[in-house]
């Protein structure tokens, strides 16, 4: 299994299961939600990786990097994201996604 399809894995699964409408309110709020989802993420990231391509691959510098960028840019773009609804110019879908 190529790596692209386990960063998908990751991205689904931190971002719709795994994410507890306490993160989503955190993050609206700009609290330490996002250290939080971002850790969620590199866990399920690991655990992909580890199920799929085998522990060998943990150790290599490639995935430290390619992990490093993703969490980086994920955390970054939900942040712009959260950003954008504060000011108005995106309505805030994720309110659908809250679970009471």
């Amino acid at each position: 299994m190529q790596p692209f399809p386990k960063f998908c894995l990751a991205l689904l699964l931190g971002d719709f299961p795994l994410q507890t409408s306490s993160v989503l309110e955190g993050k609206a709020k700009g609290s330490r939600a996002y250290l939080l989802h971002g850790g969620i993420h590199f866990l399920v990231l690991l655990l992909s990786i580890a199920a799929f391509s085998g522990r060998d691959w943990l150790g290599s510098l490639w995935f430290w990097i390619a992990a490093a960028v993703y969490i980086g840019l994920h955390l970054g773009i939900d942040r712009a994201y959260q950003g954008l609804v504060r000011i108005k110019k995106l309505p805030d879908s994720t309110s659908l996604f809250l679970i009471d």
